[in-house]
């Protein structure tokens, strides 16, 4: 269904959780996420999982990194390889910083809410 107020993009598989059983080695993080075939399982099996549910049209073009953080494989090598095979155009970290032209796609800086701003006002403030 499509509506115009909101999309739904990537954060992977299973945002490589402790509670989950994906051989995440103790690590709640994405920098473990350093080979082929992890990526594959994160990312683009999500990928794969969204255009079933919402068609190609609708597939997501961005991703956002469970924790902010990734592996370097990931970033420098697999997202600018694998990634636009997959419709992606971009990602996201939690670099509190805004967006410029020289902006890395594969490590786009966002804010976080609760995180980076607690209010409208805040987040307000963010675009001045």
């Amino acid at each position: 269904h499509q509506s115009n107020i909101m999309a739904i993009e990537n954060h992977s598989w299973d945002h490589n959780h402790g509670v989950l059983d994906n051989n995440n080695v103790n690590d709640d993080s994405f920098k473990c996420i350093n080979d082929e075939a992890a990526c594959d399982r994160q990312i683009k099996q999500a990928q794969h999982y969204l255009m079933q549910r919402l068609g190609k049209q609708h597939m997501g073009s961005y991703f956002a990194y469970p924790y902010g953080n990734y592996s370097a494989y990931l970033r420098h090598q697999y997202l600018p390889l694998k990634g636009p095979e997959q419709g992606l155009r971009a990602a996201f970290t939690t670099e509190p910083k805004a967006v410029t032209c020289e902006s890395d796609v594969w490590a786009m800086p966002r804010f976080v809410c609760n995180n980076d701003w607690h209010s409208t006002e805040e987040l307000e403030q963010l675009f001045k």
